[in-house]
Formats: C-alpha cells, sequence, structure tokens
C-alpha cells in the first residue's frame, strides 16, 4: 500500500466496518464453539476496534514519518508490515481489555493466541489492501476532477483578457485622433491594469480586485470624460479575507458602463461589500437605464460558472427603469484554498 491520503470520514467508515466485521465474526466463532454468543460479541467489537486504532496509529506514522523518506520500491513491503502490526498489537489489546472487563475467552483462542493473532494480522492486510484499493480509486477520480475543474477555470479565466483588452484597445482607438496625451495615459493604465493581471491564480484577494476595479474605472475615465463616478463602501474589518473570481467586480462594471449611454450622460457605479453571518456579500448598483430583463452574454455567463466552480457562490440580479443591480454571493468556503 503507497502514501495515501486518508479522510476523517474514511477512518470513521474504517472504524464501523472493524466493529462490525469483528463483532459477526467473533459472535460466529463463539457460537461455534458452544459459547456464549454475547461474550463472542464483546471479543470480536473489541478486536476490530483496536485493530482499527491501531491501524491509525500505524498508518499516520508511515504516511507521514516513514514512506516519504525511503524509495517507492519499498512502500508495499513497509506497507504490509505496518498493517499486519496493526492486527497483531490491536488483537493482543483487545485480549488484555477483554481480560480486564471480565469476557469469557474460550479455550481455543486463548490456547492458540499466536496462532490467532498472526490470523488477525494477516487478515487486517488483506481487509487494508481492499480499503487502500477503495481509497487510492477515489482519490484518483477526486485529482482527475479537480484537473479537469482546474482546466476549465483557466480557460474559462482566459476568455476574459482578451475580451477587456479589445474594449480598452478599441477605446484607446477612439481617443488617439482627439487628444495625444489622453490616449497616451490611457495606454499607460492599461499596460499597468495587464501588468497586475499576469498573475495566473485563478483568485484574487478583495484587495487586488478594488485596485483592479479602480485602475479600470480611471481607463475608461480617459474616454468618456470623467462620466464615471466610482463608489466603494465595506466593512474593512468584516471583509479582509476574502477571495473571489479575478475580475468579478471588474466585469460587472464592465458591463454597466457598455450597457449605458456614458458618453451623454454620467453614471454612478455603487460596491458595497458586506458579510452577513457565513456569507460575503457584494452588490453592484448603477444608475443606468434599467432594463426588462438582462440577458447573460459571454462575460455574465463566464463570472456566474467561476463563481459555482470557486466558492460555492451565485450572481443575481434586479433592474428597474432607474437602476440595475447585481449581487455576488460567496456561500462559503470562499477563503482561498488550492487555488
Amino acid at each position: 500500500m503507497h502514501h495515501l491520503k486518508i479522510k476523517t470520514k474514511d477512518w470513521l467508515f474504517i472504524f464501523l466496518f472493524g466493529v462490525f466485521f469483528g463483532t459477526l465474526f467473533g459472535t460466529a466463532l463463539y457460537i461455534l464453539a458452544s459459547s456464549s454468543p454475547f461474550d463472542g460479541a464483546i471479543l470480536g467489537g473489541l478486536n476490530g476496534f483496536f485493530i482499527a486504532l491501531m491501524s491509525l496509529l500505524f498508518i499516520t506514522i508511515g504516511n507521514n514519518f516513514i514512506l516519504p523518506k525511503v524509495a517507492p520500491k519499498y512502500w508495499n513491503g513497509i506497507s504490509f508490515v505496518l498493517a499486519f502490526l496493526s492486527g497483531v498489537f490491536g488483537s493482543l489489546w483487545a485480549s488484555f481489555a477483554a481480560i480486564m472487563g471480565g469476557v469469557f475467552i474460550i479455550d481455543g483462542y486463548y490456547n492458540n493466541l499466536n496462532l490467532f493473532t498472526f490470523l488477525i494480522g494477516l487478515i487486517t492486510y488483506l481487509i487494508g489492501f481492499v480499503m487502500y484499493l477503495f481509497v487510492s480509486s477515489r482519490n484518483q477520480q477526486e485529482f482527475t476532477a479537480k484537473q479537469y475543474k482546474e482546466s476549465r477555470l483557466h480557460l474559462l479565466q482566459a476568455q476574459l483578457n482578451p475580451h477587456f483588452l479589445f474594449n480598452s484597445l478599441n477605446s484607446v482607438a477612439e481617443l488617439v485622433y482627439v487628444d495625444a496625451k489622453k490616449s497616451e495615459r490611457a495606454i499607460m493604465n492599461i499596460s499597468k491594469f495587464l501588468r497586475s493581471t499576469l498573475d495566473e491564480s485563478l483568485k484574487v484577494s478583495l484587495e487586488n480586485e478594488l485596485e483592479l476595479v479602480q485602475n479600470y474605472v480611471n481607463i475608461e475615465n480617459i474616454r468618456f470624460m470623467e462620466n464615471i463616478t466610482l463608489q466603494i463602501n465595506r466593512n474593512n474589518e468584516a471583509t479582509k479575507e476574502i477571495f473571489l473570481p479575478k475580475f468579478s467586480i471588474q466585469l460587472l462594471i464592465e458591463n454597466a458602463i457598455k450597457h449605458n449611454n456614458v458618453a451623454k450622460k454620467t453614471l454612478t457605479v455603487k460596491v458595497e461589500i458586506e458579510k452577513i453571518d457565513t456569507q460575503i456579500i457584494i452588490t453592484v448598483t448603477d444608475n443606468g437605464k434599467g432594463f426588462e430583463t438582462i440577458h447573460y452574454g459571454t462575460g455574465l455567463t463566464n463570472l456566474k460558472e467561476r463563481l459555482e466552480f470557486l466558492n460555492n457562490g451565485t450572481l443575481t440580479q434586479t433592474s428597474d427603469t432607474n437602476k440595475t443591480q447585481f449581487k455576488i454571493t460567496l456561500k462559503d468556503n470562499y477563503e482561498n484554498i488550492g487555488y
């Protein structure tokens, strides 16, 4: 057996299986020996419990201190020894606990304790090997699923950089013949924005996202004659350790600018961040014209998928004649784990 990541629920299953199997085995053995099945059940249950306990001890020691320090070719042999010892010591501890508790031990078991201990050690290894195959298969499936998930997320994220870049370059193209100074400033801002997005992390801190947002609005304000006002309200302490998909807030602000005639009318966009119980709520509201129906194009669909993948999050919206509001809800696990 190799170095495996065994979850807490795996160990719980091992303990329950060990006690259940041990109880059945002990009961059957005592019935065959014409002895009290109750004593057999107690002795068998103790065997199952202590063998599982010793397995937890020996496998944890093996995974953390032995297997990482030896060549993989020795892992199977070492794992066999550790599993066998789990059965041996678990059986001895069970016998001791049974004797101390006044549980009757049949003569055949007591007189052949060494043989029974050896057989239990061997059975423990065989059961452990089956568990290894199960856990290994499960871990491989989870790893494959995670690889697919990360590949999908990187693909989704890759769609956003060109999306922003094309829009920004179009803005600069319109500005070049109107105001050379402003177009130069816009190019510098775009360069700064793109440089800050080179990090391939799927999530960014709220601080970094808000910095991206402010820079983006600066770029657009060069084009739209400072007609965009950005307001950010947040509880710094409650929302300090928040991580979210990159471009989440920026995309919603870009969407507000895109669907309103900012060249002729000022636009105010409010970003409000609050923590309610275990949820983080990020609300982006603009005072634009509003829509009867909001259609999800590439950008919004992309954001919705990334929120679901990374944060167990949701994206919802409301709109009327005077405003459009999008709400990002990060339900749980919004910390940047594993990415």
